[in-house]
């Protein structure tokens, strides 16, 4: 038939007119219209017609002559091309019904299928209703209608299958197999499609357009839907598997060319819509499965006809058709003959055969009841469908049957078997297919049928198995995971049909909890601490509803878990008010832990600023707070004070608890110094001002004077804390009094000052003391000495005269007496003058009407004391004349510069008066060689007082001679002689009393001088402490009666902790050295010397002598550069990390260490580029300090109580001794850097496996005696 249309004015249809718009495009209204009208051409006008709708009419549009190209409302289009084809010409040829189109190129594919009517509208506007073995040509629309459905057959192989209601254009196909640039390019209007890809997909490029997506075509087997869903062209495009397994691959791309994806996979779809160029991909489901089986089906079956056709020797395009299948035909070029069916989806060169003319059928003639075997058909195709997972007993049945002949003369048989199953064939064509298990798809075998006269003609039965929901499978599975912890997986579950699967827990865990995604992770989490065996199930489920289970078995394996805190609530906290007498808080805490046996120990870390936290391995925790420091919380002001708790097992694991300690802050009285000491001489004043502070404010304070006022003098103290001290006359010593400070609050506080009356001089004529505490250290006297120093009135000689009155008034019983006190003063002096150097010549003179002499003697010989008391009573005048002529006589034989001293004794008047002119003569010798101190005593009543004075301007006057020996040692001769002596202290505002007196064995005496270093008091280092005042008071005799003292003195001082970093050296003295909180560098020199390091890192060297070092807190160093000759070094290095470094070579064990007692020394360094031997012990180890060496702690990361650094040069050895059970062992061979230059080997003292004490050791020392590494 030929297509005309006109539009007639009676046609009550509305025609609605579009225009071209700017951009040279037509947007029809409505998708559907648009894609699935019908196209006609009115003169230049297009017309647009749908049953039942109203018509589109675009005027003059096919005046261009490259019409407009039409667009949906959401972008989807026809090209102007395409509607060009589909509205035909102008002038449409006649009406074919059965024959050639006349269109003057050869065909390029025949239909090769058909069901229904389908109709092919030919480029000049001729409509075919299609038939099998017609050909196609290009520029052909190919349509089918309702139920119908088309494959047609292309020259290079290609297979196109149309079903119901679908439309086509075949733009081109240009195939040369000895070319690599054919093309093909086809356009898909609108339904169902499906194309199994020939060579030009292979060797060139094919195109498949829809009005929403173009597909590059890269050899593979496609289905292709385009229609209207909701308003909106869609194309849905779907990759399957061609008929020879293989799978090709599809370049989708949008209407603007952009790159939309590469489609390799069979399980999805993806969908186009015109819509902004929407795009997404989607699973497949069972229903779009069952709804392109059929279409897919028959496609295979076009394809094993037409690849049938071509094993048989035909062209894919058959050069003739059989008269009764009515093949419209054109003479044009036939399909090529010699293409390989087995290589149909791989590039291969063809030749294309001559054109040859289509010729008639031949008459087909008689035929007799045998079998027809007619060349030009195609071996028969027998199409069959049943369901995947088909048994012997549901097995998919089918009936072979052929053209004609006979049944019972015709015998079928199996010529090959399909692929994808087993088949069996009845003699009488009646067959049972029963496809793989699974298995869901095309799959075919060949059968042969042979009639009586043995001919045989070969047939292809298609068997299209469509798929059945199969149940997933799920396997069980095991896992493990540690206690406490969470162990993820995925439940191992597949479904044969490649369906979405859903899960769900069916049995939960017992001992657990487990959390499940929807896509099959799940996520198990054991109950806590616990250890075990545990499981759950999953149940699999498909859409349909079909299922499977999955048992997961979880293992938890125990581990060791961390103690739990159990403290009784409020045991954790404590409240302390500043200020009060019990300023302290306690609690318990507890924990315990999971795993059986274990032992919860607790420790802690304090952030303590203003007490100290205390905390026991069970728990038990105290906070004390130190009210000084809390001085500066204001009242009413909190702070809180924490102490981080830990409580740990025996294998390290832990849980912390922070305990907390509320503190209120008070009104603070003031702080005044513990013991302020003030200086002044004996008999003056002072004038001075007292201090203190107050922490809470700024406002004045207030002093006065405290209820106990100063003993030996008076005090004022006024407001703002001046005050005077004035001393009572003749006072020297310590004088305390008390005083009080109040704040603006109300808050009192009570001090006390010190008054130190200096007299550190003293005489009596020309007979002087003086007393000193010395602090710095010099040649000649020690730091932290006493010095005393007494002035003698003796020359290097002395001559001493005693004359004695022996006339008759005396009597016999007054000169016994006389003569005896002569001998006990002499005595006395003897005993004064014992050791020293000073020599003393007595010269005994009695006189009476005349004169004898005795002597000299030297005062210490034996002799003089008889000498003395057997000195004869004379009796007669009184001469002193005679006693002066005699003292002169023997003055004048003594050397010059001698000091001379007459003890003139008498009891009455001399006897005439020229005893003035001996007198004058002894005072005033000739050449004046010497001179004479007289002494005058008279006794008794009667002398005559004026007479004495005459040469004695001072007499002593005596009522008997029994008194004269007292008198006489009231004279000059006599040096001051020490009689008591004390020492006290007071140590940081604690009074220690008397530290030393004149028994002490620290005084040393040096004729008339004496020395006492504090240093050499015993224990004096468990005495001292940071301040320390000390009070020194002596008294001494002049006159040989120590029962009362001629000189009483006193002096002080305060000495201690320096302010500022010291470099002290001490000399060959016991020095007494303190430095500071800083860096202080000390050397003691020669002596016993006691020196005190205090805070700070300090470099102590005692030197010679049996030194005491207390090195204080600080990292310290104390050197031993020689061993004491006698007695024992104290070396104490106090808090800190202490080393003790020997700069002197030998064997340490035996020269050094017996004569030093260690305390708190944390390492040894022998680096002192001299060979030592040493040896240490475990008790060694131990006794070396009350704590570990914080460095090797540090070093280790763990806690060692019992340890210590050993430092050394090479050449150096330490000898490991064993003295108990266990041994030394090295505990490994990597050495351990110390971060100072040092590399330490490590070695530990093991007994049954518990280690004891570390060492570390410097790796250039030889060790021996230790086990090697395990």
């Amino acid at each position: 038939m030929s297509r005309q249309y006109s539009a007639q004015n009676e046609d009550p249809r509305e025609v609605v007119t579009l225009s071209v718009d700017g951009s040279g495009s037509v947007v029809v209204p409505d998708s559907a219209l648009l894609f699935s009208g019908t196209f006609n051409r009115v003169g230049s006008d297009l017309y647009i017609d749908n049953d039942g709708a109203p018509s589109f009419r675009l005027p003059g549009y096919f005046e261009n002559p490259h019409p407009a190209d039409l667009f949906d409302p959401a972008g989807a289009v026809l090209r102007g091309s395409v509607v060009d084809l589909l509205a035909g010409p102008l002038a449409p040829g006649q009406y074919v019904q059965v024959g050639g189109g006349g269109i003057g190129q050869g065909p390029i594919g025949q239909v090769e299928t058909v069901e229904g009517i389908t109709t092919v509208q030919r480029v000049d506007g001729t409509v075919e209703t299609l038939q099998v073995g017609m050909k196609i040509f290009q520029n052909d629309v190919i349509a089918t209608e309702d139920a119908a459905s088309v494959a047609v057959t292309f020259v290079d192989g290609t297979i196109f299958t149309l079903a119901s209601a679908s439309r086509m254009v075949i733009d081109e196909l240009i195939f040369d197999p000895a070319a690599d640039d054919n093309s093909g390019s086809f356009s898909l209007i609108q339904g169902s499609f499906v194309f199994i890809a020939g060579q030009v997909a292979k060797t060139g490029g094919m195109d498949v357009n829809t009005p929403s997506s173009t597909m590059g075509i890269r050899g593979t087997t496609v289905v292709v839907q385009v229609g209207t869903v909701n308003g909106v062209d869609t194309t849905e495009v779907t990759l399957t598997t061609d008929p020879d397994g293989g799978q090709g691959r599809v370049e989708l791309r949008d209407n603007e060319g952009n790159l939309i994806a590469f489609i390799d996979e069979i399980n999805t779809k993806w969908v186009v819509s015109g819509a902004n160029n929407e795009s997404r991909e989607i699973e497949r489901t069972l229903q779009d499965e069952t709804e392109d089986s059929a279409l897919i089906a028959e496609a295979f079956a076009a394809f094993r006809a037409a690849t049938s056709r071509v094993d048989a020797g035909d062209t894919f395009v058959s050069l003739s058709d059989p008269v009764d299948r009515g093949a419209g035909n054109d003479p044009g070029t036939n399909a090529p003959t010699d293409l390989d069916v087995d290589e149909i989806d791989e590039s291969e060169s063809i030749e294309a055969p001559p054109d040859v003319e289509n010729e008639p059928a031949d008459d087909p003639g008689s035929f007799d009841e045998g079998l027809i075997i007619d060349d030009s058909e195609p071996p028969p195709v027998i199409v069959v469908t049943g369901f995947e997972d088909a048994s012997e007993e549901t097995a998919i049945a089918g009936e072979i049957t052929v053209a004609a002949g006979a049944p019972g003369d015709l015998v079928y048989a199996l010529n090959s078997g399909p692929s994808n199953g087993v088949v069996s064939v009845a003699p009488d064509g009646q067959f049972d297919y029963v496809p793989v298990p699974n298995f869901n798809g095309s799959d075919s075998f060949t059968f042969v049928v042979t009639d009586p006269a043995g001919d045989s003609i070969e047939g292809i039965v298609i068997v299209q198995v469509l798929p059945v929901n199969d149940a997933p499978t799920a396997s069980d599975g095991a896992v493990s995971v540690t206690e406490d912890n969470i162990v993820t997986g995925m439940i191992t579950a597949s479904d044969i049909d490649g369906d979405n699967l859903s899960y769900a827990i069916s049995a939960v865990p017992a001992n657990g909890e487990v959390v499940l995604l929807q896509n099959g992770i799940y996520a198990y989490t054991p109950n806590l601490n616990y250890a075990g065996a545990d499981s759950f199930s999953v149940r699999v489920s498909d859409p349909s509803g079909e299922t499977a289970e999955a048992t997961v078995t979880v293992t938890v394996t125990g581990t060791n878990d961390a103690p739990v805190i159990t403290t009784v609530s409020g045991q954790d906290r404590g409240v302390v008010v500043e200020g009060e007498e019990e300023a302290d808080a306690a609690g318990q805490l507890s924990a315990t832990d999971p795993d059986d046996g274990a032992v919860v120990t607790w420790s802690g870390v304090s952030a303590a600023v203003f007490g100290t936290f205390v905390i026991t391995s069970e728990g038990a925790w105290s906070y004390v707070l130190d009210n000084s420091i809390a001085d500066g919380i204001a009242e009413g002001e909190t702070v809180t004070e924490t102490l981080t708790a830990t409580a740990s097992d025996q294998f390290g694991a832990e849980v912390t608890q922070v305990v907390e300690v509320t503190l209120t802050g008070t009104n603070d009285a003031p702080v005044v110094a513990t013991n302020s000491v003030f200086q002044v001489d004996q008999n003056g004043v002072l004038s001075d001002q007292l201090t203190a502070a107050d922490a809470d404010s700024t406002a004045p304070l207030t002093f006065a004077l405290g209820s106990d006022g100063p003993d030996n003098g008076t005090v004022t103290i006024n407001s703002d804390g001046s005050f005077v001290y004035t001393p009572n006359a003749g006072f020297a010593g310590l004088d305390r009094f008390e005083y009080t400070v109040e704040d603006s609050a109300g808050g009192i506080t009570s001090g006390r000052a010190t008054a130190a009356v200096e007299a550190p001089t003293g005489s009596v004529g020309a007979r002087g003391v003086t007393i000193a505490l010395t602090t710095v250290a010099t040649e000649e006297t020690a730091a932290g000495a006493l010095s005393i120093d007494a002035e003698s009135v003796t020359a290097q000689s002395v001559n001493l005269v005693i004359a004695m009155d022996s006339s008759g008034s005396i009597g016999q019983a007054d000169w016994a007496e006389m003569r005896d006190a002569v001998n006990d003063a002499v005595g006395l002096l003897a005993d004064q003058f014992e050791g020293s150097t000073t020599n003393v010549d007595v010269q005994i003179i009695t006189y009476s009407g005349g004169v004898s002499t005795f002597g000299p003697y030297d005062l210490q010989d034996p002799t003089l004391s008889g000498a003395i008391s057997t000195l004869p009573y004379r009796g007669g005048a009184t001469r002193w004349d005679l006693a002066f002529t005699e003292t002169a006589s023997f003055l004048n034989s003594q050397p010059e510069n001698e000091a001379n001293f007459l003890l003139f004794i008498t009891d009455g008047v001399p006897s005439n008066g020229s005893w003035r002119d001996a007198l004058a003569e002894l005072n005033n010798p000739p050449g004046g060689g010497y001179t004479v101190d007289i002494q005058a005593f008279g006794f008794g009543t009667g002398y005559d007082p004026t007479l004495l004075e005459e040469f004695d301007p001072d007499p002593t006057f005596l009522v008997s001679p029994a008194e004269l020996a007292a008198a006489l040692t009231q004279t000059p001769v006599f040096d001051p002689r020490l009689i008591s002596l004390e020492l006290t202290l007071d140590a940081d505002g604690e009074d220690k009393g008397i530290i030393a007196d004149e028994t002490s064995s620290a005084l040393s005496v040096d004729g008339i001088d004496y020395a006492l270093p504090l240093a050499s008091i015993e224990n004096i280092e468990m005495l001292l402490g940071e301040d320390n005042l000390i009070g020194v008071t002596a008294r001494f005799d002049l006159d040989g009666d120590e029962s009362t003292a001629e000189i009483e003195l006193f002096t002080s001082d305060v000495i201690g902790k320096a302010e500022s970093a010291q470099t002290l050296t001490g000399f060959a003295q016991a020095d007494l050295l303190f430095g500071s909180d800083a860096a202080d560098v000390i050397d003691g020199g020669g002596g016993n010397d006691v020196i005190f390091g205090f805070g700070g890192d300090d470099t102590i060297n005692g030197g010679a002598g049996a030194d005491i070092v207390l090195a204080g807190a600080g990292d310290d160093v104390i050197a031993v550069t020689e061993a004491p000759d006698s007695g024992t070094d104290v070396v104490d290095g106090g808090a800190g990390r202490d080393i003790l470094a020997f700069d002197l070579a030998g064997n340490l064990t035996e020269d050094v260490l017996p004569t030093l007692d260690i305390r708190d020394i944390e390492a040894l360094d022998m680096q002192n580029g001299q060979a030592n031997t040493l040896e240490l012990s475990l008790s060694d180890v131990v006794d070396l300090s009350t704590t570990g060496d914080s460095l090797l702690e540090t070093l280790l990361d763990e806690a060692l109580p019992e340890s210590a650094v050993i430092y050394g040069d090479a050449g150096d050895q330490l000898t490991l001794v064993t003295d108990g059970p266990g041994s030394f062992q090295k505990v490994s061979d990597t050495p351990v850097d110390d971060g100072q230059g040092n590399s330490l080997d490590i070695y530990a003292y093991v007994d049954g496996g518990n280690v004891l004490a570390t060492l570390g050791v410097d790796t250039d020392i030889d060790v021996v005696g230790a086990a090697p590494v395990i």
